[in-house]
């Protein structure tokens, strides 16, 4: 079973652009990669450029471990391209994801939208608490 999550960027307009990632979106998964890793904006920015991912790794680069979907799978980028989304409308209705992490240029912030809570949380106090 995959955990789906979101991995976004709040824009200076107010909007956020956005990806999906099909595996291991937890805290324990995604949520620590990013911390450890995804602190410098354009590596974010190079993460979000590639669009939809199957798996997250320590760089955007496939060698070390993020497959993109239209890069490394061939898929169309219909479907799999970066969003951009008003602010608080980052999940569509009918998804499956549980987790949005959301990088607001201080740092990442996770709703756990599978524990029903819609609101952002600093990520680093909440990654201690869940795992």
């Amino acid at each position: 079973m995959s955990t789906r999550c979101l991995i976004c960027k709040e824009l200076p307009d107010g909007k956020v652009r956005g990806i999906c990632c099909h595996h291991d979106g937890s805290l324990r998964g995604v949520g620590r990669m990013l911390l450890d890793c995804y602190a410098d904006e354009k590596k974010i920015d190079a993460l979000l450029d590639l669009g939809a991912i199957s798996s997250l790794g320590k760089t955007p680069d496939r060698a070390d471990g993020t497959e993109a979907f239209q890069r490394d799978m061939g898929r169309s980028a219909e479907g799999n391209r970066a969003f951009v989304r008003e602010a608080g409308r980052e999940v569509e209705t009918g998804g499956d994801i549980e987790y949005v992490y959301l990088w607001r240029g201080d740092g990442w912030y996770c709703a756990v939208l599978h524990d029903g809570n819609e609101s952002y949380e600093w990520l680093p106090n909440i990654v201690g608490t869940k795992l």
